[in-house]
């Protein structure tokens, strides 16, 4: 058992501004859908180009990109972090110095990011979490920032990242952020080159957006110290690899998903289910329903009544952001008690194979 705390969020989507009110508009299930008109697809129905649908923020990230793009929505929930929670003033630096940054990114070695594949990870702590620091005014040291490349999954890998920080001693919490944006040329043709974006002719793709989130990730011990408040306990997380990947056209067994759910319900049985909230990536394409309901039907130790929450659906596929965003939402499941179900199992997987699930209590 993890002994590992979310203590605060920070959430700015195509549905909101803030994390509390993008939860929420997910949870109403409202959305924003909008063509996107500087990037057609020929419709062979009709024989007319026809604009794709995006969930864009728009008037907020249009003209930016790589980098630029990263710091937007980077700047932006990080302020909804530190200005909705009760976390410790900037000047703090007894308590800023024991934290971390570790920040899920997308893979900088395919075809989307183009000229950019290969850029060295020291430039990127040093153009993208030094300069967030810097904007901030938080005295966080160079030497606690660290980056985590697991694509969808990768929210859930940095929060093990933080997790072996904090067992070392380095750190007492850590900020896990993810952002990540599809709107953009490069990542559009990616995404079409492997069939993935949904057009009239291809129905199970997915719907290009756009999200950056955050939380903060604390260990028990640090929350008394300072009487923080816990939104959700994180009670285990499992990552794998498939050994197969979209981007070759092999199809997914859902093997390693399947294994990595089962050592998440270890505690439980047929005989005696979990039954938890599902907050899952799942965007549309056919590779993840078939992955994700393969582990379902395989590990009967979570319940068939188990209600499942797909935050796609309102803000469509937000590459990187999506683990992240997952758990925001769960601390408002929690919060806002949409149920009476006192857990919350987090599913994800990439098209590189990277797999992480995660199981939430707010019995704290």
């Amino acid at each position: 058992m993890l002994d590992l705390h979310i203590s605060a969020i920070g959430m700015v989507s195509s549905v909101g501004f803030d994390a509390r009110t993008s939860c929420a508009s997910i949870r109403a299930g409202i959305s924003r859908p909008n063509e996107y008109s500087y990037y057609s697809q020929l419709d062979y129905a009709t024989q007319d180009m026809e604009p794709i649908i995006v969930h864009q923020m728009q008037g907020v990230t249009e003209g930016y990109y790589f980098l630029g793009l990263w710091l937007k929505l980077a700047k932006l929930c990080m302020k909804d972090l530190f200005s909705n929670n009760n976390l410790p003033d900037k000047k703090d630096a007894l308590f800023w110095q024991r934290t971390g940054i570790i920040a899920a990114i997308p893979n900088m070695d395919d075809d989307r990011y183009l000229g950019q594949a290969g850029i060295s990870v020291d430039y990127l702590k040093q153009d993208y979490l030094a300069k967030l620091v810097q904007y901030f005014g938080i005295p966080i040291l160079e030497k606690n920032l660290r980056l985590s490349s697991y694509g969808s999954s990768g929210a859930l890998a940095a929060m093990n990242v933080a997790s072996d920080m904090m067992n070392c001693g380095d750190i007492d919490r850590a900020i896990v952020l993810s952002v990540d944006s599809y709107i953009n040329q490069a990542s559009l043709e990616w995404l079409q080159n492997h069939n993935r974006l949904k057009t009239a002719d291809n129905t199970t793709g997915l719907c290009p957006g756009e999200a950056g989130c955050c939380f903060m990730l604390e260990s028990t011990s640090s929350l008394l110290q300072r009487a923080g408040d816990s939104l959700a306990k994180i009670e285990r997380i499992e990552m794998g690899m498939e050994k197969q990947s979209i981007l070759n056209d092999e199809p997914i067994s859902g093997e390693m998903m399947k294994d990595a759910l089962a050592k998440i319900l270890t505690d439980f049985s047929e005989s005696s289910p979990l039954k938890a909230t599902i907050i899952s990536d799942l965007n549309g394409e056919n590779w993840k329903a078939l992955q994700f309901s393969n582990a379902r039907t395989a590990n009967r130790a979570l319940s068939d009544a188990s209600p499942l929450i797909i935050p796609a659906a309102s803000i469509g596929d937000v590459g990187v952001s999506v683990g992240a965003a997952c758990i925001c939402l769960a601390t408002q499941v929690f919060a806002r008690q949409y149920n009476s179900l006192k857990k919350v199992i987090i599913t994800t997987s990439s098209e590189y194979g990277h797999v992480g699930i995660a199981r939430l209590s707010d019995e704290i």
